[in-house]
């Protein structure tokens, strides 16, 4: 659901770069939506390519990952810049940014959580190329690029699964108790489940789409426990 004047809610700030096209926005809503519909309290909003603020850590943020470097975790686990758990409530004011002492930017969004949507690959020190990034309580960054192949029915749901995917890690799942691997924590490959870790692009989020359209299950009931009790915190 879109942002509720008078509800306190949880708000899901979408950014889309220029060249993205009106399909995979509408994917990207549409899956934004679905989500906002099966966790109470979350809302998002669009933001325009006219706001300039939201656009400045846009293009910090694309940049950073252009040069291959891992954007800085806004969490009280893996930050020491940021103390305050990052689901309590925000300082007022606007989208800032600080410098950490390794010249890479920490998010610090009073306003909500952030989804960049990037129109070209992502690239991630000593892992590669990427398809998106959901950072524990700060962030998420998601690339159509890999799926822009595929026919228009299959790039719709692997967008979904890829989008769903990020905002669980953005709200803690798996959690560390799940099976961690090079790239963190994700569900075993025998769950249904699009907390799963897809290492071949696009074979495997293929087949979780496929997953999901047959079975009509997008989180495992661990993963919907664990994002449910992150999401009350920040309530």
């Amino acid at each position: 659901m879109k942002e509720e004047k008078g509800k306190k809610k949880i708000n899901l700030l979408l950014r889309f770069d220029k060249g993205i096209t009106e399909d995979e926005i509408n994917s990207i809503k549409n899956g934004v939506e679905i989500f906002t519909k099966m966790f109470e309290g979350v809302s998002y909003r669009v933001y325009p390519a006219s706001d300039e603020k939201s656009y400045k850590i846009f293009e910090i943020a694309k940049n950073k990952l252009k040069k291959g470097k891992q954007l800085e975790v806004a969490t009280a686990s893996f930050s020491p810049l940021l103390k305050e758990d990052p689901f309590k409530k925000r300082r007022e004011g606007s989208i800032s940014y600080v410098e950490s002492n390794r010249d890479i930017p920490l998010f610090v969004y009073s306003a909500g959580f952030p989804i960049f949507v990037f129109n070209e690959d992502i690239t991630v020190e000593n892992i590669g190329f990427i398809i998106g990034i959901g950072c524990w309580g700060s962030y998420t960054i998601i690339s159509p690029i890999r799926f822009r192949e595929l026919n228009k029915e299959l790039k719709d749901l692997c967008l979904k699964v890829q989008l769903w995917h990020e905002i669980g890690h953005l709200f803690g799942a798996p959690d560390l108790s799940r099976a961690i691997n090079k790239l963190g924590p994700h569900d075993p490959d025998e769950i249904i489940c699009v907390m799963r870790q897809g290492i071949k692009v696009p074979e495997d989020w293929i087949r979780f789409a496929e997953d999901y359209k047959r079975e009509d299950i997008i989180y495992c009931d661990w993963c919907k426990k664990v994002i449910r009790k992150n999401l009350k915190q920040r309530l």
